[in-house]
């Protein structure tokens, strides 16, 4: 078994949040002054699916400030389970742009290979739980990531420029060196497979009371064969969708790529996903 496209993401958003909790600009705070950062996109680079009982360990850059706008790249790194109780298998921790670290210690775990130089992929040989040789222990690279967010005042629904309360606590950092996507995805000129209509209920809501983001990507993954190896996928948000209206899933294929388009009755596009 190995870790899905949408638990990776996951991990990448928690590790956003709990830097910005760390820094004093969280749920709570955005709650009270009713305002959040909402995700507009996604670009996820796929090394390898981390096995089950890896240890993973998520890390997020953020690195520019526009408008209202605000981008973040995000690594993800996994070791072998280690069930020996001298280590106390315990699992690692990241700085929001610094070097890997033990939490039990506190002290530094040696990436080498990959600081400076993009993401390496090692040889799967499925010697191990994070696909490393036999044995290994050192953090292998599974995944980098860009996203785009925009700050939004949930009260008047629009996008607001970004405050400085939230400029002056996060630290920007040079973004990571990868080849970056545009944001929007621009769809084949193919006839679509008309997918079942999904309607939405309160299991797809968050507590903006509209689709959970992850929502997008779970509905489009039911559309992808399982023999179909994802090394990328990117995800364009284009309108929020609410409770109890219908998503109708439009899938294109288009040689070694899917596209997954969901959209309203009228042909309103929420959401976009490209597998590639």
């Amino acid at each position: 078994m190995r870790m899905t496209p949408v638990a990776m993401i996951t991990r990448f958003q928690d590790c956003g949040v709990f830097q910005l909790e760390s820094l004093g600009r969280g749920p709570a705070v955005w709650a009270n002054e009713r305002r959040a950062w909402i995700i507009i996109s996604w670009q996820v680079k796929i090394l390898r699916l981390p096995r089950f009982g890896s240890v993973v360990t998520a890390r997020t850059i953020p690195y520019r400030f526009h408008g209202f706008e605000g981008d973040r790249n995000y690594e993800l790194y996994a070791v072998p389970y280690r069930p020996d109780a001298a280590s106390g298998n315990m699992p690692l921790r990241a700085d929001a742009a610094g070097p890997l670290r033990d939490a039990g210690t506190g002290t530094g775990v040696s990436v080498a290979g990959f600081a400076g130089a993009g993401p390496k992929e090692a040889p799967d040989d499925g010697a191990s739980p994070a696909g490393g040789g036999p044995g290994s222990q050192e953090p292998v690279l599974c995944a980098v990531a860009n996203s785009r967010w925009v700050f939004y005042d949930m009260e008047e629904r629009h996008p607001i420029r970004v405050p400085a309360e939230e400029k002056d606590v996060i630290r920007l950092d040079e973004p990571l060196d990868m080849e970056y996507a545009p944001r929007k995805i621009v769809l084949p000129d193919a006839e679509p497979e008309l997918r079942k209509p999904v309607l939405v209920t309160e299991t797809f809501i968050d507590t903006n009371r509209h689709v959970n983001n992850l929502q997008y990507i779970e509905m489009a993954c039911a559309y992808i064969p399982e023999d179909f190896e994802i090394r990328e996928l990117r995800v364009e948000y284009v309108r929020q969708c609410m409770l109890g209206e219908t998503l109708y899933p439009r899938v294109i294929r288009d040689g070694g790529r899917i596209y997954v388009s969901l959209d309203l009755k009228g042909g309103e596009t929420c959401a976009v996903v490209e597998f590639m």
